[in-house]
Parts: structure tokens; C-alpha cells; sequence
């Protein structure tokens, strides 16, 4: 095996004392500072056939399915935190992977601008939450990640350092990568800069809530609020047991605001309260319980979330974004079985975000095999034909 602390230096070398993933033994982590070093790294696993897991902050390390190899190496990215290059007037960002998503909403916030990256993730960085796409309460169908990738420097499987997309706000020219590399969960290659598209803070917010009977209920307000026009820019439903209560924010113009305030009302709600019920998408579960979401079209989520208040019981907590079409929920292997078939049979998108290593080695966690699944594997022998990247880890168990 190549010998990665010649590569990176002993000092970024660590050799974890009975760490594992899933099961699989971490026989070591490595921590390359800029992308030459990370390139060295990938070239010399493709070589020498070493499976690499890619770690940003560490907050969806559990995603995916476990690991085919015996032992994983972990490139760990947080050292690749040196560059936020704001341009206010030019309406972009360009900014290491390893930088902490929350220290860049901190210095677009001095300028007045946000990102669409979600912060309600302890320690995310920004490589790491492009390369898993999680949910959050801020994006709904016409707000996407994905959407907002500009450009990307990208190391594949074989060391090539490539980049994708271009930093004009504008930009058609070649396929978008950008998008498949988002949510591809660091199995296509290594994101190490993303140019993103940033956008103005409002100049008005309310944060509002309401106690509900049921969360079918809520879901009827939004849909009323909805087709009055009143169109939230952030709302989530938390259904805890009996109780059920709906958060929605509204941005823009004062004027707006308030004329929308006056159509949904509700009671005024602090900020911290309303982030903590939206950082509860983000909640680890205890190490012997099941967390998954499932996503739909948003007419889907009532059946959605009533099967998942069904098998979270009255002990557990199930949390639906409504603009989404998506809902997460915690609960244990019982019952388990009979929510994948139906999500299977209603053609809603389910995915286990962490499970106990038991469990996650009877099921896909990605739920049913896409129809185009020939096409995925292609895609996958293409960018990592060493299977060197997570092997395993991705949709059917690429």
C-alpha cells in the first residue's frame, strides 16, 4: 500500500483507534491541505486499490449505504478552508470545500447576501453539503441547491484536476456536471472550490407559528395560504405525538410582508425558536434508532406524512417541509419493512439516512433501483472506473 504520510506529511496522518463506518474499519485518516495533495492521494488509491470515503465536517458521514471494501481511508477536507472570495457586485461567491458553511454565511451576512447552502447542520462545510444536497427548511420545489452551482473544481478518481460550469451567473455552455455532482455523496469525485450565486437578505422577515389539531390541518392551511397568493418563503410542519405546529416565514419588501402577514396569520415566533424546530431535520438519531425521509410530489406529503407519524408512534417526532414535498422521521426497525414497501408501491423517493449497521446491511438505503439504473452505473465506471470512491456506499450499492 502507497504510503499517504509521504504524501500529505505525517502530521496530517492519523491512524484512528477502533473507528469505524458502518461497520467497516477506518484504518486511517488523511488530510490533505490543497487539491495537488488530494489528487496525489487519488491517484495513488486508484494504484494501489484503497477505498476513500470523503469527510467534510461530518454531519451526514452516516449516508449511504456501508462500504464493500474491508477498510476505509478517510479524506478528510476541513484543512481546504482557506479562500472566500466574495464579489457583491458580480452576485457570486467562490469558496473552499472545507470551509464551515456557517463561517460564509457569517461574511455574506457583513455584505447583506446569503447562499442557498443550509446551516442547520452542525460543522457542515460547503464541499460536503454540495456533495450530499440535504433538505432544508429555506428551499422548497423552485429553490435549489443545485440551481445555484456555478462552477466547481472537482478531483476525479485518476487525480485529474477538472473544473465545471464557469463563473457568469449566465452560463449554458457544455453539459452540467455541476448537477450531477451534487448529492452524488463524493462517489463521482472530490469537490475542492464551488462558485456559487448569492443572492440579497430581505429587507423585511416575520417568523410565525401555529398550533395545529392535526397535521393534516396544517397542510390544509398551507395549501389555502398558497392559492390566496400568500406564498411563504420557509415553512415547516413538526407533528411531536398530539402535538402538531406549523412555522412559516415570509421575506421581502415591508409593504409585502405585511400584507402578507395579514392573509396567514399566526403568533410571532423568535428566531432562535424557529431555528431550533428547523435544526431538528438535521438531529442525529441515537445510535439503535432509524432516521429516513421521504419525498414526494407536494400533494403526496399528507399520505407521506401520515405513514410516517404511523411508524414514529407517540414517543416519536415526524417534520415535513411542505414547499419540498418532504418529511423526516425517527423510529426503530420495527415496521420498518412495511413503510419501504409502501414507499415503493406509491412511488415516493425514501432514503435511510442512518441506521444501525444491522439494518443497513438487509436494505438499500436509497430505497428501490431507479428505472434508470443502467444509466447510473455507466456513469459511475466512467468517473471512478477503479472504484476507488466510496465503492458501495451509492444508489443499488455502486
Amino acid at each position: 500500500m502507497t504510503d499517504f504520510a509521504a504524501i500529505v506529511g505525517k502530521e496530517h496522518v492519523r491512524e484512528p483507534v477502533g473507528a469505524a463506518l458502518d461497520g467497516v474499519p477506518i484504518s486511517r485518516v488523511v488530510r490533505p491541505g490543497d487539491a495537488r495533495e488530494l489528487a496525489e492521494c487519488l491517484r495513488a488509491a486508484a494504484r494501489d486499490g484503497v477505498a476513500l470515503v470523503t469527510r467534510g465536517g461530518g454531519s451526514k458521514l452516516e449516508w449511504g449505504n456501508p462500504c464493500t471494501a474491508s477498510e476505509i481511508t478517510l479524506l478528510e477536507l476541513t484543512r481546504l478552508c482557506g479562500r472566500i472570495d466574495a464579489q457583491p457586485a458580480e452576485g457570486i461567491v467562490t469558496v473552499a470545500a472545507g470551509v464551515a458553511v456557517r463561517d460564509l454565511e457569517a461574511r455574506l451576512g457583513e455584505v447583506g447576501q446569503r447562499v442557498l447552502l443550509p446551516s442547520i447542520y452542525e460543522g457542515a462545510t460547503v464541499g460536503g453539503s454540495i456533495a450530499a444536497d440535504p433538505p432544508d427548511p429555506l428551499r422548497g420545489t423552485e429553490r435549489r441547491l443545485r440551481d445555484d452551482l456555478l462552477e466547481l473544481e472537482v478531483v476525479l478518481a485518476n487525480g485529474e484536476i477538472t473544473r465545471c460550469g464557469g463563473k457568469v451567473v449566465k452560463n449554458v455552455t457544455g453539459f452540467d456536471l455541476g448537477r450531477l455532482y451534487c448529492g452524488s455523496l463524493g462517489t463521482l469525485g472530490v469537490i475542492t472550490e464551488a462558485t456559487l450565486r448569492v443572492r440579497a437578505l430581505p429587507e423585511s422577515r416575520r417568523l410565525l407559528y401555529l398550533d395545529v389539531a392535526t397535521s393534516q390541518e396544517a397542510l390544509q392551511r398551507v395549501a389555502t395560504w398558497i392559492s390566496r397568493g400568500v406564498d411563504p418563503d420557509a415553512m415547516l410542519i413538526e407533528s411531536r405525538g398530539t402535538r402538531v405546529r406549523l412555522w412559516w416565514s415570509l421575506e421581502g419588501v415591508e409593504p409585502d410582508v405585511i400584507d402578507r402577514v395579514g392573509r396567514a396569520p399566526g403568533q410571532p415566533a423568535a428566531a432562535s425558536d424557529f431555528e431550533a424546530a428547523a435544526r431538528k431535520l438535521a438531529a442525529p438519531a441515537a445510535a439503535d434508532s432509524v432516521s429516513l425521509r421521504i419525498g414526494g410530489r407536494p400533494s403526496d406529503l399528507a399520505g407521506i406524512l401520515s405513514a410516517l407519524e404511523e411508524w414514529c408512534g407517540a414517543a416519536g417526532v415526524a417534520l415535513a417541509l411542505p414547499l419540498a414535498g418532504l418529511a423526516r422521521g425517527i423510529g426503530d426497525e420495527q415496521g420498518l419493512g412495511t413503510l419501504l414497501a409502501r414507499a415503493e408501491r406509491e412511488g415516493w423517493a425514501l432514503f435511510v439516512e442512518s441506521a444501525p449497521p444491522g439494518v443497513k446491511a438487509k436494505l438499500d438505503v436509497f430505497g428501490a433501483a431507479p428505472p434508470a439504473l443502467d444509466v447510473v452505473c455507466a456513469i459511475k465506471r466512467r468517473f471512478d472506473p477503479s472504484g476507488v470512491l466510496s465503492p458501495g456506499r451509492f444508489v443499488a450499492r455502486l
